[in-house]
């Protein structure tokens, strides 16, 4: 008889869970307007024109060319300055987490 009465407290204490987990509902997810994380660093420039290789003079492939280089630099720069903001990022989660640990 002992067990029957346990069993039937635990198949009560068991629905009523049940019945509780079904009336949670999950917050609504927070709306972000931005993803994007901000950056001090500049935009990537535009892509240079190419010309068509099979129509174009010297003259106009070696200003191609030096717009490529130009363009390259300042691309270069700005994934560098990027690099930089990643590892300062890195270097102040690493130390958030080690504050954390200790």
């Amino acid at each position: 008889m002992k067990i029957w009465i346990g069993a039937a407290v635990l198949l009560a204490f068991a629905a009523t869970a049940h019945a509780q987990a079904d009336r949670i509902t999950p917050a609504p997810a927070a709306e972000t307007a931005n993803t994007e994380a901000p950056t001090q660093c500049p935009d990537l420039p535009p892509d240079p024109a190419m010309p068509d290789g099979a129509h174009v003079h010297m003259s106009s492939m070696s200003a191609a060319s030096d717009a490529y280089k130009a363009w390259d630099e300042s691309a270069r720069a700005v994934l560098e300055c990027r690099r930089l903001q990643y590892n300062a990022v890195i270097a102040r989660l690493n130390a958030v987490s080690a504050a954390w640990h200790t």
